[in-house]
């Protein structure tokens, strides 16, 4: 709780920033993102869409809010000789980030940093000899952190990468997941890496 009312004390200081100083910006993007989580023995992807609300705290500083999903979520199938079975990992992020712009000319090559709140559960469904079934597989949001660097061209199309380190604890006591819901305490309060990275092209508004 500590974590979070400060990332919405640092929040309120970085847009009050940018009021006060700055340009307002709005970034459109998508691209593609893929997994990276903990332990995986494959990766998934899919294409992510967001949009960033932005203000020149500075020349070269810009600051502001970021929300974004994983469309349609990261989908794993797995098949054997007794059916199948599809799991859809749903990720939203909604954050803060910072991107400092390392030049003035058409081309500016910036670093991004970002705090937020990474949330979304896992769908699963399953066909076998023994029927089908659906069920949710429910984690609590957790606070994690983005790393990245791209260009800005024109000031007006960008490209860029970011890197989503995050880990997040299941929610066993509100999961749909009844083999889940039946693990012991200590595998309750184990929290699993969700990290993932994402290529972004985008178009930035200017007011």
């Amino acid at each position: 709780m500590k974590l979070r009312l400060a990332t919405v004390f640092v929040l309120a200081l970085m847009v009050g920033a940018g009021f006060a100083q700055g340009q307002f910006a709005v970034n459109f993007f998508t691209g593609y993102t893929m997994t990276a989580f903990e332990d995986q023995e494959d990766a998934a992807g899919t294409l992510p869409l967001g949009v960033q609300l932005g203000y020149m705290a500075t020349p070269q500083l810009e600051v502001g809010l970021e929300v974004s999903d994983a469309l349609g979520g990261f989908t794993f199938e797995l098949e054997d000789e007794y059916g199948k079975m599809e799991s859809t990992v749903n990720y939203m992020v909604f954050g803060l980030y910072g991107r400092y712009f390392l030049s003035d000319a058409n081309m500016k090559p910036f670093l991004k940093a970002g705090v937020g709140m990474f949330t979304g559960n896992i769908d699963i469904k399953s066909e076998s000899e023994f029927g089908d079934h659906d069920w949710e597989v429910k984690y609590k949001s957790g606070i994690g952190f983005t790393v990245g660097g791209g260009v800005l061209f024109n000031n007006q199309f960008f490209a860029g990468f970011d890197y989503n380190i995050v880990s997040r604890e299941m929610d066993v006591d509100d999961s749909e997941f009844e083999a889940m819901s039946a693990s012991s305490e200590d595998e309750d309060s184990e929290k699993v890496g969700w990290n993932t990275w994402a290529v972004k092209v985008g178009y930035r508004v200017n007011f």
